[in-house]
């Protein structure tokens, strides 16, 4: 009866624990609909259907639970129990009666009461514990029909088939939930990542390394999708496993220990080679890093590399190289699991021969009938057993995957909002920018000490209506000038001010258009309502002689697959739709025939200039330097040549 005793205490326990955040969730979920962040999904004819289904079955699981004597303790009744059985297993018994039916109701409540900000991780579990008590209950049912003469009389079939309807159940359930959940984790941390780098810094982007996030966004997030499908496979094992452990504490406490052992070195032997196998997964990451660098080199560099013979076969080696580096990394991890795999399955598999051949010359109290329970449980473990040593290798990898997600989430500043809005002065014409003592830096990696490059300090203004011309050699601070003018670069000393008033460098990009010389164009038409300004994009079209070309519908390019000087016309009309009041173009022109930069210089210029914008232009077309209101020199981080309201202005500016 000891033995029984402690069976009972640890159901009584283990329910308890159950029926307190069975509560906590339940109160949880009430508290959601008045706030507003539970809704109820309504009724359908499934889910009439589904709900009938789950009533009959809870009805049947009741129906075990009463009837649980005849399965533990082939003892008849609880009314039996409660004169001649410990009174532990009448508490035991309580226990479940109240708890099953507390959890099924919180179960129908969490099915169309539902938080769509949040993953029903409690619901899985329990999903989980209840389908590994179901498929327990198959193996205890199996186990005691075969030990006993009056197994179709007794009516333990009806206890095997009620065990294999809830573990099917609660697995379908568990299983189509974690479908939507596991894509709804992958989503979650994909846009996590994707709004901390759309609201990162520029500088920093810059900096950043683009093939760990392209790893993270691609791998990781795939790879941590896993998890909860490995914490409720795990969960459903080791239910099984606790029910087996306390089945077998029930037949001999003795074997207990001995099972609690062996499962226990298993599990540091798995333990121990994750620990030495962490390192090489690590440096598999890392290699992963460079390998998705080395594919946006292929796919930026395809046609350098198909006109360089010698070129490509050493970017070919380097690629084979890092994958050769990838792949014996992953294999020394790999090795190291699926020796310890074989490890544990000889472990577990020499278990069953100690049992047989060692327990009936250690305990004298052991029968036959005993021995073949202890047998055919062990055989059932190992299945258990398994799943959970063959999740440590998946667990370590999504340990690094989760850390490394992490590491970049952590290692981006989020950059403040702006909180600026566009005035009506701004957005009506009247606009001054001035930039006053700015100071930029570049510095090398190394440390602050140790200066590259610097831009300043610049003191200088642009107003609606004009044009500025930005001219210098290569490397003389030109497009350092312009993320500066507009916002992509925060200046390291100086003030930015517009309209008197002092602005964030942040909040710049609102007022720009702008055309960098890397510019990159979308396939969407992002920010502009294309169907109501149909007949204008159309205009525009022709006129940048692109209505054959390319055409928008549905707000998108019907190609973007265009010359460089074609693609850039079609930046050029997006800043008109942006109609926003600076306009600055980097070496716009460089890339356009005669006939389009006599027309981007004399008329398209002319208009937005007209039309009351900031245009500010980096060129070295000295020839239209006549058409600029003002033109700044730059070389070396500085302005050497400063130039406003001119007419007919030379080449060779004079230092101001």
């Amino acid at each position: 009866m000891l033995q029984v005793s402690v069976a009972a205490i640890s159901i009584i326990c283990i329910s308890v624990l159950f029926l307190i955040a069975t509560l906590f969730f339940f109160i949880k979920g009430i508290w959601g609909i008045f706030s507003r962040k539970t809704k109820f999904i309504g009724f359908s004819i499934k889910g009439l259907i589904g709900f009938i289904f789950s009533v009959v079955l809870f009805l049947a699981v009741m129906y075990c639970i009463y009837h649980m004597p005849d399965i533990l303790l082939a003892s008849g009744t609880w009314p039996f129990l409660m004169v001649e059985g410990p009174i532990s297993v009448i508490y035991a018994g309580l226990s479940l009666a109240i708890v099953v039916p507390v959890f099924y109701i919180y179960l129908i409540f969490s099915i169309y009461f539902v938080n769509s900000e949040e993953i029903p991780y409690f619901t899985l579990t329990g999903l989980s514990i209840i389908g590994g008590l179901g498929n327990t209950l198959l193996i205890f049912t199996i186990n005691s029909a075969v030990n006993r003469n009056d197994r179709v009389d007794s009516g333990l079939y009806l206890y095997l088939i009620i065990g294999l309807v809830v573990f099917a159940a609660c697995s379908v359930m568990s299983r189509n939930k974690l479908v939507v959940y596991t894509n709804q984790l992958v989503f979650n941390k994909r846009m996590q990542i994707t709004d901390k780098i759309l609201h990162m810094p520029y500088e920093e982007f810059e900096a950043f390394e683009q093939g760990s996030i392209q790893a993270a966004l691609n791998n990781d997030t795939e790879t941590i999708s896993s998890s909860v499908n490995i914490i409720i496979s795990g969960l459903t094992s080791v239910i099984s496993l606790v029910c087996c452990l306390i089945y077998l504490g029930n037949l001999n406490i003795y074997g207990l220990f001995f099972s609690v052992v062996t499962i226990l070195l298993a599990a540091s032997i798995f333990y121990m080679a994750g620990m030495s196998v962490n390192k090489f997964w690590e440096k598999t990451r890392d290699i992963q890093n460079k390998f998705f660098k080395y594919i946006d080199e292929l796919i930026s560099g395809f046609k350098e590399l198909y006109l360089n013979s010698s070129k490509k076969s050493e970017f070919r080696m380097d690629m084979q190289n890092t994958c050769q580096d990838y792949k014996e990394s992953r294999s020394k991890g790999d090795f190291r699991f699926a020796n310890v795999t074989v490890m544990g399955e000889l472990l577990f598999t020499s278990v069953i021969g100690v049992v047989v051949f060692v327990f009936p010359l250690i305990f004298n109290n052991v029968d036959n009938a005993t021995l073949n329970s202890y047998v055919f449980i062990y055989l059932y473990m190992s299945g258990a057993v398994n799943v959970l040593l063959n999740a440590m290798p998946n667990i370590v990898r999504i340990s690094i995957s989760w850390k490394r997600i992490n590491q970049i989430l952590n290692s981006i500043s989020y950059e403040k909002k702006s909180r600026q809005n566009l005035s009506d002065a701004c957005s009506s014409g009247s606009i001054e920018l001035v930039l006053k003592d700015i100071v930029y830096e570049y510095r090398s990696e190394e440390g602050e000490e140790n200066k590259m490059f610097s831009v300043g300090p610049v003191n200088c203004s642009f107003k609606a209506g004009e044009v500025t011309f930005i001219t210098g050699g290569n490397g003389s601070g030109k497009s350092t000038l312009a993320k500066l003018i507009t916002g992509l670069y925060s200046p390291k000393a100086g003030d930015t001010i517009l309209n008197g008033s002092k602005i964030e460098p942040v909040d710049l990009g609102k007022y720009s258009s702008t055309i960098f010389s890397d510019f990159h164009l979308f396939e969407k038409l992002y920010g502009i309502d294309s169907e109501s300004r149909s007949d204008e994009i159309k205009a525009r079209l022709k006129e940048l002689r692109l209505q054959d070309k390319v055409e928008v519908i549905d707000g998108m390019f019907s190609t973007t697959k265009l010359s460089t000087g074609q693609r850039k016309r079609l930046a050029l009309m997006l800043c008109y739709l942006e109609d926003r009041p600076i306009c600055l173009f980097d070496e716009w022109a460089a890339d356009q025939d005669p006939e389009f930069r006599e027309l981007f210089y004399n008329q398209l210029i002319k208009e937005l200039k007209d039309r009351g914008k900031c245009v500010i232009a980096i060129t070295h077309d000295d020839r239209y330097f006549d058409l600029a209101d003002k033109v700044i020199k730059m070389e070396r981080g500085k302005i050497t040549g400063y130039v406003g309201e001119i007419n007919n202005l030379q080449l060779d500016l004079v230092g101001v």
